[in-house]
């Protein structure tokens, strides 16, 4: 059930008076705070809209962890300052692909993505490329 407000008996717009409601600038009413693990997670996944570019396996004392062709996300981590962050990004690229141009396209799409969906700039994306991985096919090859 929705309550209607009727109009003032004197005929006068309550909105218009003096004694309404003040309407607020939206930044006026209060902060809004973005945690870097969102920062993180919108470039990890901005990461993961590249062509070529993928994560790197995990590994513990130099042991891949799971399978080397999983594709287990770029791993990534943020520093946030206000509207402003430093992004740190470790990935794998696919072979062939030019190292240069996947983390020229990635390194962009990254700022874009982070600016679009959180209205966070990305001052800096400093990228490690730990490998390159052979693409595999769908269907391997059966002798």
């Amino acid at each position: 059930m929705t309550a209607a407000l009727a109009p003032p008996a004197d005929g006068t717009d309550s909105l218009s008076d003096s004694s309404a409601v003040e309407r607020t600038e939206a930044g006026s009413r209060g902060q809004t705070y973005i945690d870097p693990k969102v920062v993180e997670k919108v470039a990890a996944e901005a990461v993961r809209e590249i062509d070529n570019a993928t994560g790197s396996p995990r590994r513990v004392l130099g042991i891949t962890l799971g399978s080397a062709d999983e594709d287990t996300g770029a791993r990534v981590s943020a520093q946030v300052d206000d509207d402003t962050a430093i992004v740190e990004v470790t990935m794998t690229v696919i072979y062939p692909a030019s190292v240069q141009n996947v983390t020229r396209q990635t390194r962009s799409h990254v700022r874009d993505r982070v600016k679009e969906l959180t209205g966070i700039s990305v001052q800096e994306v400093d990228i490690t490329v730990s490998g390159m991985r052979a693409e595999r096919p769908e269907n391997p090859r059966v002798r």
